[in-house]
């Protein structure tokens, strides 16, 4: 105990932080006009699960620079 993250600064971490630390705040890092669309859409909402179930959630897409890079083809 005291060395945990919750889910939410965890996202931030990979997101935000990231993008803030490489010196590219204002091109990723946020979803909002005028940065590049990165982003992944995952099966479920990481936030509303317990920690014990994050290792279920699954990659349905991938979208870098606004192109799809990754779409799960599978219904499993």
């Amino acid at each position: 105990d005291g060395e945990q993250v919750t889910i939410g600064e965890a996202l931030e971490m990979y997101t935000v932080h990231a993008a803030r630390a490489g010196g590219l705040e204002h091109e990723v890092g946020t979803l909002e006009a005028g940065k590049r669309a990165d982003l992944v859409v995952l099966s479920a909402d990481p936030t509303a699960l317990p920690p014990e179930d994050l290792d279920r959630l699954q990659v349905e897409r991938t979208v870098c620079g606004g192109c799809d890079v990754y779409a799960r083809t599978d219904a499993s």
